[in-house]
């Protein structure tokens, strides 16, 4: 595989999500080149530095890392994974227990080391958790 082979994401990419304005982007791709340089990744200490590895970008948003095909398409991926609020809502889900579903479904990603979503004001989880919590089921590949 060749360099550019390797599926990696820039903030314009990230901000091709549904749900992600410029500072979300920006905070994905800070966090996630934090925990490259800590984990011994010196490439990640460089402000200049604008890309991170795609799939480090899911597992940051979504705690998994999914399949590596979804790796070449991972904003689609991440579009398709995520579910926003007014989506719930579309679905005929009353508002308030909307936002109930969405809080509780990132308190739990951050119980499982999600730190992505310690921000509660964000308005969309990954369509798992709200799955699971709604009490389908849970799978391994979303």
């Amino acid at each position: 595989m060749g360099l550019n082979e390797i599926p990696v994401v820039k903030k314009k990419d990230l901000m091709e999500v549904s749900f992600f304005n410029e500072n979300t982007a920006s905070t994905i791709i800070r966090m996630v080149k934090r925990q490259l340089a800590n984990e011994g990744v010196g490439l990640y200490n460089n402000p200049r530095i604008g890309f991170i590895p795609a799939d480090r970008a899911i597992e940051f948003v979504l705690g998994v890392s999914g399949e590596p095909e979804d790796h070449r398409k991972s904003i689609a991926f991440l579009n398709e994974a995520l579910v926003h609020l007014e989506q719930l809502i579309s679905w005929g889900i009353p508002a308030e227990t909307a936002k109930q579903l969405i809080k509780q479904a990132q308190q739990e990603m951050v119980e499982q080391g999600c730190i992505f979503y310690e921000n509660t004001r964000k308005q969309y989880a990954p369509k798992t958790q709200i799955n699971k919590l709604l009490g389908g089921h849970s799978y391994g590949k979303l």
